[in-house]
């Protein structure tokens, strides 16, 4: 045999392990169809400036490779032969895939390529919407479910397909999750018998967490006729999605070589009451809008602090009544600016709308009963942080510790350290009669509360009350306690009968000032005042 037909056979029986080791799946094709000629007129484009866009009423936002901490583009080219799924214009193939993708809150398994440029959760759509939909959210013209919209226009391409269990281009939740990579490569619609016209070259990467990233290598029309987004489903249809987010939409010079785009939920979703181990927190686990019990309130805060568009911090715990979270050590200081923790979305919470009193209904609640001791509930230290609707309660130190003055806390289920509920406890207590002055002891610590007379716990730090406590120049005196009239007639009878130690009359010296005690002789303890 040959050298020529040995190294023949041996690159046949290397094949399967290299596809192997690089973890590539083939796509199973379900179904293809290429929808009916249609009467094509030149829609009408409405002008929009594109920008980094976001959120949108589901917690999307989209970024580029030109904002901090952008997407960084590397263009994963999938165009051979065998990856080949639909071609044509106004064509789709129906597509089952190896790992499903989360959208929208949905876990997808099959999708439609089209080749006008959009992908769509409808395993019906033939492909025939080749007007650009804009702005979003917007009804469909042909078709429906919810839509990626890498490059929505009316294009004549062949579009490719694959499924990477290790993504050539890492995501954000690292190198070993997968991707859906699917890629368009042709051009723009050119009339009427007319070859296409321009070209385009782009590709959008579904991720396993939930993840999108478009990635465009030649757009000759620089986005002036397409859309560039996501879209949810309309629900139901033909009424419009409930939630769409554009990109970009007919505006010149928002895509060209080089761009690429993420697109992703900035919504870290706590699907579980139990603690998890410090350092377990995960993108995959948690923006992935899926209920599934494998993302902590722990785990939310670590991956919010360590991305900078994941701050918002929601509630979807399964089960009826209060969701109790017993963190077992200290829970992570909020870091990064920005995030907020909402308790109100947890399933049957509602905020307060009354002006006098609350009907608010909490269902989430944060118990401090193990995680330590002298240990804080949500410490805050980042710029423009949020908290609502949480109970916070049993925690050795402060329930909410707030470090930075750019954050608030809302919602009447915190526990004892909220400013305004101090307020509202002070007004009432100044009402009843209790409190006359505040004072603050060393360290400008809060002294606490005065009992019925109007006595400080502390001897040292004392409030005026009926007139009762006298004293030069403010209320108080010199600071010591000191007794109403009564109770000093009462001591001076004791002291008159051999219970003091120093026996003696007490009397009023000049200026009514009171004489101190004598001691067995009558002598005062002052010279200059016996």
């Amino acid at each position: 045999m040959s050298v020529r037909c040995l190294l023949a056979l041996a690159s046949l029986l290397l094949a399967p392990a290299v596809a192997a080791q690089t973890g590539a799946r083939p796509l199973e094709v379900l179904s293809r169809t290429t929808a009916p000629a249609l009467a094509k007129e030149a829609p009408a484009r409405t002008p929009a400036a594109f920008t980094t866009a976001g959120p949108d009423g589901f917690g999307y936002v989209a970024t580029d490779e030109a904002e901090p901490g952008g997407p960084v583009y590397d263009f994963v080219d999938i165009a051979t032969p065998d990856r080949e799924l639909a071609s044509g214009d106004d064509a789709a193939v129906h597509v089952l895939l190896p790992v499903p993708v989360r959208f929208y809150g949905s876990v997808e398994t099959e999708l439609a390529f089209t080749t006008n440029g959009y992908l769509s959760t409808d395993p019906t759509d033939a492909g025939a919407d080749w007007n650009n939909d804009a702005p979003l959210p917007a009804t469909p013209s042909h078709g429906g479910g919810a839509r990626y919209y890498p490059h929505h226009d009316d294009l004549i391409t062949t579009v490719y397909g694959a499924y990477e269990a290790a993504c050539p281009r890492p995501g954000t939740g690292g190198p070993s999750m997968g991707c859906v990579i699917v890629q368009w490569e042709g051009g723009y619609y050119g009339g009427t018998g007319n070859p296409p016209s321009g070209a385009v070259s782009f590709q959008a990467l579904l991720y396993d967490g939930g993840e999108i990233v478009y990635q465009y290598r030649t757009v000759s029309q620089g986005g002036a006729g397409a859309t560039v987004g996501v879209q949810s489903a309309p629900e139901p249809f033909p009424a419009p999605p409930l939630y769409g987010l554009a990109y970009s939409a007919n505006a010149p010079g928002s895509l060209g070589t080089g761009r690429a785009v993420r697109v992703r939920s900035q919504t870290l979703t706590v699907d579980t009451a139990a603690d998890t181990a410090p350092g377990s927190g995960t993108v995959a686990a948690c923006n992935d809008g899926i209920s599934d019990g494998d993302c902590s309130l722990r785990q939310a805060i670590e991956v919010a602090n360590a991305h900078a568009d994941l701050d918002a911090i929601v509630f979807d715990i399964p089960g009826a009544g209060v969701a109790t979270i017993q963190p077992t050590s200290p829970l992570p200081t909020l870091t990064d600016a920005g995030i907020s923790i909402d308790g109100y979305t947890q399933p049957g919470a509602s905020p307060n709308t009354l002006a006098v009193g609350s009907d608010a209904v909490l269902r989430v609640e944060i118990d401090g009963t193990h995680a330590g001791r002298v240990i804080n509930g949500l410490t805050f230290e980042g710029a423009d942080q949020a908290v609502r609707g949480l109970v916070l309660n049993r925690f050795t130190g402060i329930g909410i510790r707030i470090l930075s003055d750019a954050t608030g806390a809302g919602g009447d289920g915190r526990g004892r350290d909220g400013r305004r509920r101090r307020a509202q406890r002070d007004l009432r207590q100044r009402r009843r009669g209790r409190l006359h002055l505040w004072r603050h002891g060393r360290g400008g610590r809060r002294e606490p509360h005065r009992d019925r007379r109007g006595r400080s716990r502390r001897p040292w730090e004392w409030a005026q009350r009926s007139g009762c406590v006298r004293g030069p120049g403010r209320p108080g005196g010199d600071g010591r306690r000191r007794d109403g009239r009564r109770r000093r007639v009462q001591r001076d009878l004791r002291q008159q009968r051999g219970w003091h130690p120093h026996r003696g009359l007490r009397g009023l010296g000049r200026g009514g000032r009171r004489e101190p005690h004598r001691n067995r002789r009558g002598r005062g303890r002052r010279a200059r005042e016996w």
